[in-house]
């Protein structure tokens, strides 16, 4: 269980307390405090198990280089082995929102789950997809260094409508009509389908434990993650 908490005032880390909308992070709000991009650190934390207190001075868990990396190796020097939770998911399930498209299928008995997420970009990066099975600790590995990304086209926009106020080449991927302008370039040929999975398992932490489906995505995002997740809550149960 995730808590986060600031002067004085707490909120859990639930569904119950998703703030819906298009914002490009998941925003968590229970009408005493209100705590956003919360999902680079659930991804981390929900692998290891435990009561977790987050006391925070701000209202955004800090962005970090835009990746997970930072959470995820504090957490596995610690000495708390990973381990995930699963919960079954007995239906079919497909799910359309805007121009996202999910299906989830249960998955056979003793058979591994299997998420995959399918985007596209302009040209010249074209099309790119991930796919995980999610065991441990191979799965913190693959996902937690990849950063958040943004199109250069998109920056001008962004500002704005008041997002990426802090925002630097030190905290996002940052793609031109060329492809990366960062200097580092990117982490894996495909940095930006892998952090849309990691948002994806950082949002599904929210749930207590991961879905056990095969589970297909197109047009990922955090929207979509939050339909799925109230189609999802149901079969949760009494871990």
């Amino acid at each position: 269980m995730v808590s986060f908490v600031r002067d004085g005032r707490c909120i859990a880390a639930s569904p119950s307390f998703i703030q819906r909308s298009r914002a490009r992070a998941t925003v968590l709000d229970n009408g005493i405090l209100t705590v956003s991009t919360v999902e680079h650190l659930l991804f981390a934390l929900q692998f290891f198990k435990g009561e977790w207190r987050v006391e925070l001075t701000a209202s955004e868990i800090p962005i970090m280089d835009g990746s997970a990396l930072p959470f995820a190796s504090a957490l596995m020097q610690s000495g708390i082995p990973p381990r995930a939770v699963f919960f079954d998911v007995p239906v079919k399930l497909e799910i359309i929102d805007g121009a996202s498209h999910a299906i989830i299928r249960p998955c056979a008995p003793n058979a591994s789950p299997i998420y995959t997420v399918d985007l596209v970009f302009p040209s010249p990066m074209g099309s790119m997809s991930c796919s995980v099975v999610p065991m441990l600790p191979e799965i913190i590995r693959q996902l937690s260094p990849a950063r958040t990304f943004v199109l250069e086209a998109e920056i001008d926009y962004l500002k704005s409508v008041g997002l990426i106020k802090g925002g630097s080449l030190d905290c996002a991927l940052v793609i031109g009509k060329n492809g990366p302008i960062n200097t580092e370039g990117m982490r894996f040929p495909n940095e930006p389908a892998r952090h849309k999975m990691l948002d994806f398992l950082g949002d599904m932490s929210l749930l207590g434990a991961l879905p056990r489906a095969h589970i297909h995505i197109q047009r990922p995002g955090h929207h979509i993650n939050h339909v799925i997740i109230e189609h999802l809550t149901p079969f949760v149960g009494s871990l």
